[in-house]
């Protein structure tokens, strides 16, 4: 406001405006203390006090949701699958849920279940408005489209978590975040994943955000989403909002409360929908908790591995970006306390964030080294925490120069030069799984086309000689676990000569492998195929001989072909009387390539020549012959 003479007046705080007199015969009130400033108002960004002095370079949010959401769809579109827990336990159930029909593990029979509808439920709905809006988009159309709507998920809230650490942290560890989480092959395997550890990764992310941004009951309330819906271990990301409102904040009773309302909101929803489909009432996440701490086989039937394989997954999915999280903490400490050495002890608080964040990662490695039962999934849940730790890493190397010497040259020099080294690494590692390991979901897609032309129009098949018996059966024997879904099995095989179709069925053969294999869900309507509890299941991997089929009722069959023959395990593409193969593309095979750089890493020649490949066939049998 302007005075008189054009000077800038003061307007003085409410605190210090005169007060009126009270009325007469009534006691005046108490004067007015002064409250303490809230710690939002404290905070600021990590190196700065407010926005206006935030002069470090930042990325233009149109460019960062343009680079974020083509890297994710990328990986949605090229990806494979490399969990067959994603295919038999995810996709297998939602392709249920729309068509009647998938595959059904032990985990989902009511006398275990261990895994929650509700998660299916949610990402089935894209996937219904799918089939609603485009009614003749194929069902391998629907799997694609699916993870596309996942990449989208995780791109828009790794957008949302940008603009909360620029505003929160500081611009360069925002640009930092986003440029070190694009070209990290974790998060890019990640992103599209149809796993509840995928979710988690999301829904923390997002409750990461919401406690930068002091919106604390919503943070709380992910966290309880991602840990009751999602995976319940996930809930121990949720210590930094539970250190701050106890510790920081000292709002105990305030963080109990948000607690009960969350947890009992999203627990009521989540065994509302679980006790629908399983017929009794289902706590799935105490189930889950039961199974793999107090059971005695829960933890070590599946994948027991030694503590390096997760040293090496982290390496392979983060490189170089580990030394910066790693050196996170401390190159931070100390460009902090030089630029806050005189200031209040409440500026302590800016860097809390930090701390704590770092805190739940470390707990979360110590929990998951420890235990027996390792798979790559399980570290999904922190890489957007990895990413932020390595961006502040990053960010702490030029603060460091600048703070000590006055400038910030080398330091420069060196955040260029690492992220190259890790975009390049990024690059290899991409393109390598792409050209080694992508043969499967191509191989089911090409096999998805074959089944799906009409008879008459595959120039590739004598149309005297299958599918005539109503039925065209489909086959796995040792690739059981490399299935992409049923998403890829055609409902029917149309013959337009005879004006014929046949259902198409996929079925496994025998082979080395002696664990316990899924069976189709029981035919009927849901929810009764759901309540009912399948025969011949048991939850300690134990082989089933009745899901095996005689390969000699097998129309297709999809098989790697490599050196290590058995009798149970025969290279089928060698009896040329019976089958032909009709795709092939080659397959890495990593029991026979020792050299761990090459197979891991794209490297122009040297991958091909020191890797050992195998083929990947579609095979079709020549014989006429129908199924009984």
């Amino acid at each position: 406001m302007q005075g008189r003479y054009g000077r800038q007046r003061r307007i003085k705080n409410a605190n210090e405006l005169p007060r009126p007199p009270p009325p007469i015969g009534q006691p005046p009130a108490p004067a007015r203390v002064p409250k303490e400033p809230p710690v939002a108002d404290i905070i600021g960004k990590l190196y700065v006090e407010n926005e206006q002095i935030d002069v470090a370079e930042g990325m233009e949010a149109g460019w960062a949701i343009k680079l974020i959401l083509t890297v994710r769809v990328c990986s949605g579109l090229w990806t494979g699958i490399s969990d067959c827990d994603e295919t038999f336990n995810y996709w297998e159930p939602m392709h249920m849920l729309l068509h009647n029909e998938g595959f059904q593990t032990w985990e989902y029979s009511p006398a275990y279940a261990l895994r929650s509808y509700l998660y299916l439920y949610l990402v089935s709905f894209p996937a219904r408005i799918l089939q609603f809006c485009i009614p003749i988009i194929a069902k391998v159309g629907i799997f694609f489209g699916v993870r596309i709507v996942l990449a989208f998920v995780t791109g828009f809230i790794e957008f949302y978590l940008y603009k909360v650490i620029s505003k929160r942290l500081g611009n360069g560890i925002g640009r930092n975040y986003v440029i070190l989480s694009l070209i990290s092959p974790g998060m890019y395997f990640a992103a599209s994943a149809f796993l509840p550890s995928a979710f988690s990764m999301q829904m923390n992310a997002l409750a990461l955000g919401l406690w930068l941004q002091n919106q604390f009951f919503l943070s709380v309330l992910f966290t309880a989403i991602s840990a009751l819906v999602g995976w319940p271990f996930a809930a121990v990301l949720g210590l930094p909002v539970v250190l701050e409102m106890i510790f920081v904040r000292r709002k105990f009773w305030r963080f109990v409360n948000y607690a009960l309302i969350s947890g009992c909101s999203v627990l009521a929803l989540l065994a509302a929908v679980d006790t629908y489909y399983y017929g009794k009432l289902v706590i799935t996440p105490l189930n889950i908790v039961t199974y793999n701490v107090f059971s005695s086989h829960g933890p070590d039937l599946y994948g027991v591995e030694p503590w390096s394989y997760y040293a090496k997954n982290l390496f392979l999915n983060w490189n170089f970006q580990l030394l910066t999280a790693a050196f996170a903490v401390p190159l931070s400490y100390v460009v902090y306390r030089r630029l806050y050495e005189n200031r209040p002890e409440n500026y302590w608080r800016r860097y809390m964030p930090l701390l704590f964040i770092a805190g739940s990662v470390a707990l979360w490695l110590v929990i998951f080294f420890l235990q027996p039962h390792k798979e790559e999934r399980f570290l999904f849940p922190i890489y957007p925490l990895i990413a932020l730790l390595s961006a502040i890493g990053l960010d702490a190397i030029v603060h460091y120069e600048f703070t000590f010497h006055g400038r910030a040259r080398y330091s420069g020099y060196i955040g260029i030069g690492i992220i190259t080294l890790v975009f390049m690494i990024f690059f290899s590692r991409i393109f390598m799984v792409y050209n080694a390991y992508n043969a499967p979901i191509e191989g089911w897609a090409a096999l998805t086309k074959h089944l799906s032309s009409p008879l008459a129009e595959n120039e590739d098949v004598d149309v005297s000689q299958l599918r005539y018996a109503g039925l065209t059966r489909v086959c796995v024997g040792k690739e059981w676990h490399r299935f992409t879904s049923s998403f890829f099995i055609p409902e029917y095989a149309v013959d337009l000569n005879r004006d014929e179709k046949s259902k198409i069925e996929l079925r496994f053969i025998q082979s080395e492998f002696k664990g316990i294999l899924p069976k189709p869900f029981k035919k009927g309507k849901i929810p009764e195929i759901t309540r009912a509890i399948p025969t011949e299941m048991n939850d300690q991997n134990l082989e089933e001989p009745s899901r095996y089929v005689s390969v000699d009722t097998c129309h297709y069959l999809i098989d790697l072909e490599t050196p290590d023959v058995t009798p149970l395990e025969p290279n089928y593409v060698k009896n040329r009387d019976e089958w032909e193969s009709i795709w092939k593309k080659h397959f890495l095979l990593q029991n026979r390539s020792p050299n761990v750089l090459f197979r891991a890493f794209y490297v122009p020649l040297l991958s091909e020549w020191e890797s050992a490949w195998g083929t990947y066939h579609v095979l079709k049998r020549k014989a006429t012959f129908l199924i009984k």
